[in-house]
């Protein structure tokens, strides 16, 4: 992951309506296994 990734994600989070709810936001990198 890149640190843009995280920034675009609080961005998305921070921006979304206020009729919206965002509870959780998991970010995991693809392709990676745990």
């Amino acid at each position: 992951l890149k640190t843009q990734d995280i920034v675009d994600a609080l961005i998305y989070a921070l921006s979304a309506p206020e009729s919206t709810q965002i509870s959780d936001i998991l970010i995991r990198p693809t392709g990676n296994l745990l």
